[in-house]
C-alpha cells in the first residue's frame, strides 16, 4: 500500500498516510473528509554500494565526492 501526505482543509493539520484502496479518507485531528493529497518528494538513489553512512556522495569508498565515477575509480 502507498503512503500518500494529506492536508486537511479544515484544521490544516498535515498528515501521512496508509492508504487502502478501499479505505475512507478523513483528518486524523478533526475527521474532516475535505482533503488535499499533497506532492511529496520522492527518495533519493544511494549511489555506490557503501553501507557506511559518512560515505556519502562517492563512488569508490573516496573522501571526496565523484563528479565523474569514470575518472576516480579506474572504470
Amino acid at each position: 500500500m502507498p503512503i500518500y501526505e494529506y492536508k486537511c482543509e479544515s484544521c490544516n493539520e498535515k498528515f501521512e498516510l496508509l492508504q487502502g484502496i478501499n479505505e475512507a479518507l478523513e483528518c486524523k485531528r478533526c475527521g474532516s473528509k475535505e482533503l488535499t493529497r499533497l506532492l511529496s518528494t520522492p527518495a533519493r538513489p544511494i549511489m555506490g554500494g557503501s553501507s557506511n553512512p559518512g560515505d556519502s556522495g562517492t563512488c569508490c569508498g573516496l573522501t571526496n565526492p565523484c563528479s565523474d565515477p569514470r575518472s576516480c575509480c579506474g572504470a
